[in-house]
Parts: structure tokens; C-alpha cells; sequence
């Protein structure tokens, strides 16, 4: 990090030597994936109060529509009114917190609105701050970066599946997944009459897990009480290609929620029912973690300044740009400034 007049702060990477590969290219129903990585640049996280995202960008148009979250300039807040899963939606798409089509009736909206979270390419100029006063982190550039926000899950607030705190009775294994790295850990099961429970202090709780085309349904209690007697953990719809197992696995899925409980403590129960969706192709049962609620708001948020992004997933005849694949001495940069958020700052680095 190189700190320049006017405040600047150049922050430049360099990768001496690759611990893994790169993801190789994978065949989808139609067409493939480019293979390679999603995005690579820099991540500062910030303070919890960082609630606004405002850019000027090089858009591919020179006009989109006022409520686009691709739209050239403009400032997407962390947080709305959101919507009621079921009812007839109020505000804009991207202004949703929530994504039941991609994520199911259990997603949660900590993670921030679509146009807070969703990548801005090409930027001039971009600053991640407290709305209340303006103070954040400004980015600048000459049009060769991208920016997203991301929201933060506290590592306090998270319960992983080998910790000791969840008991697991009857026919569990555990086992590891080599794309998340060798401390990653998920606990199967398909044999009914088995169960997982953890019991916790809070106002809430998320059950993260893979979805895949493996995997079925689950039945989940809370203090005693059946809430939902098929949990399905089958991949959506719209997430099942139709390609080899394990090639559509989707991670830190929120396979369930439950939030508004009366603040204390609470038992959360997860029993494999011993089938699935009849276009599944097992029953399994996968558990990676869960988030512990406890009505604490907001949650950090951390500001990704990529100098390469891609869209691997997106394989059906649309845009899609060549693989990501930096090798030893791949060196990039990216320059900030603290302070508060401004008006008419230089467009170029």
C-alpha cells in the first residue's frame, strides 16, 4: 500500500505462486462454462455502518432504464422496505433483499438490496458509505475496474458443521469438498429417524447448506414444533442444468430460516426424511453451518475492487467473457481515498 498526495491509497498485488488451479471449464445442458475464476481484485472490509453504494460508470448503453441496476450512475442503499414472499411485490426488483426464485422461500435480506450487492463494471468513480453522513471509501479509476459490495456474517455469529455445539444422533459422516479447501466440512445424512440439533441463544437462526441434485428432503422443528415437514435441498429449477452430480452444487445456500423469535434461547431440529423431490437422484441430507440471529444490525460490509470479472454460470447464447486465469507473477492494482463521500471528484486515477 502506497499512501500518495491527496490523500490516495494504491494498494498493489502480485500472486508469486498458485496454491490450487484453476477451475477447469464444465459442461452445461447448452454450451460450457469458460471455466476459470468469477472475479479477481482486492477486498477491503469496512465498518458496519457502510449502508450506501453510489458510482459513475462506462456503461456498455448510453441510457438505461432509472431503476436498472446496471444503470450508469447512481446510489443503491443497503436496505428497504423489501417485500412479504407470496404477495404481489411494491417496489422495484432491485430494490429486493430477497431472491426466492434463485434462493428459495428461506432466503434472508441481511445480505443487503440487489442494486447494493450487484457488480458495477467500468466505474469512474465509486464510494461505499454511511448515508447518514457520507463517510466511506471512495474508489477511482479510468474505467478499468469493477465494484460490489458484499455483506459480512459475523464469525461469532456462525456455528460450522463439525463444531460440537450441534449433536448429531443416528447416521451422519462427514465430508470435505476440495473447491471449498481443506477446512471446509459438511455432515450427510439419509437415514430416517437420524437428526441434528443445536441449540441457541438469539432471536434467529439460518441453516446454510449445498443444494444439489443429490440431495432431499428434511424435516425441521423448532423448540418441539414441526415448521416445515419438507425442507426441499434439491438445486432449483432454474439451477439444474441437467449436467453430472456435484457440477450444479450451489454452497451457503439458506436452506432455512426463522427470525422475530422471542429473544433467548431456542432448539432447531433437522431430521433427514428419507427421500425427495421426485426429480432429485438421492435423499441426502447436508448440513455446512448455521447463523445465530440475534436482532444485531448491520452486519460490516466489505467493498471488492475487481480488476477482472466474468460470468462463468451464464452459458445459454448470452454475453460471457474469456476464462479468468492469472498465473504466477499476475500483478494489478487498485487506488481509494477515506473520508467523506463527494461530489464532481476526477474521473481518472
Amino acid at each position: 500500500m502506497t499512501f500518495e498526495p491527496e490523500g490516495k491509497i494504491r494498494t498493489a498485488y502480485r500472486i508469486e505462486k498458485l496454491a490450487v488451479s484453476m477451475p477447469d471449464r464444465i459442461k452445461l445442458r447448452v454450451s460450457v462454462t469458460p471455466g476459470g475464476l468469477n472475479e479477481i481484485g482486492i477486498r477491503f472490509t469496512a465498518a458496519a455502518g457502510m449502508d450506501a453504494l453510489s458510482w459513475k460508470r462506462q456503461g456498455e448503453w448510453t441510457i438505461y432504464p432509472k431503476d436498472h441496476i446496471g444503470r450508469n450512475q447512481g446510489t443503491a442503499y443497503r436496505f428497504s422496505k423489501g417485500s412479504r414472499f407470496g404477495m404481489e411485490p411494491q417496489i422495484p426488483w432491485k430494490d429486493e433483499m430477497e431472491s426466492w426464485i434463485l434462493n428459495g422461500k428461506y432466503d434472508v435480506d441481511y445480505k443487503g438490496t440487489n442494486d447494493f450487492r450487484s457488480q458495477k463494471e467500468h466505474i469512474l468513480r465509486a464510494s461505499l458509505f454511511r448515508a447518514e453522513d457520507g463517510a466511506g471509501i471512495r474508489v477511482l479509476s479510468d474505467g478499468s475496474h469493477s465494484v460490489r459490495a458484499e455483506v459480512q456474517e459475523p464469525e461469532a455469529s456462525l456455528v460450522w458443521a463439525d463444531d460440537a455445539r450441534i449433536s448429531y444422533t443416528g447416521e451422519w459422516y462427514q465430508e470435505t469438498d476440495a473447491k471449498c479447501g481443506a477446512d471446509y466440512r459438511e455432515m450427510w445424512s439419509k437415514t430416517p429417524g437420524s437428526a441434528a440439533e443445536i441449540l441457541f441463544e438469539g432471536t434467529g437462526i439460518v441453516w446454510y447448506g449445498p443444494v444439489d441434485v443429490i440431495y432431499g428432503y428434511a424435516r425441521v422443528f423448532l423448540d418441539g414444533r414441526l415448521v416445515d415437514g419438507r425442507v426441499d435441498q434439491r438445486v432449483n429449477s432454474v439451477d439444474f442444468p441437467g449436467s453430472a452430480d456435484g457440477y450444479d452444487k450451489k454452497y451457503h445456500y439458506p436452506v432455512f430460516s426463522m427470525n422475530g423469535l422471542e429473544k433467548g434461547k431456542h432448539i432447531l431440529r433437522i431430521e433427514p426424511v428419507g427421500f425427495g423431490n421426485p426429480e432429485a437422484k438421492d435423499s441426502y441430507i447436508v448440513i455446512e453451518g448455521f447463523r445465530i440471529l440475534d436482532g444485531t444490525r448491520p452486519e460490516p460490509a466489505s467493498l471488492l475492487i475487481n480488476n477482472q470479472v466474468n460470468y462463468p454460470m451464464i452459458s445459454w447464447g448470452n454475453y460471457r467473457r474469456h476464462a479468468i486465469l492469472p498465473g504466477e507473477g499476475y500483478e494489478n492494482q487498485a487506488v481509494i481515498c477515506l473520508g467523506r463521500k463527494e461530489t464532481g471528484e476526477k474521473d481518472a486515477v
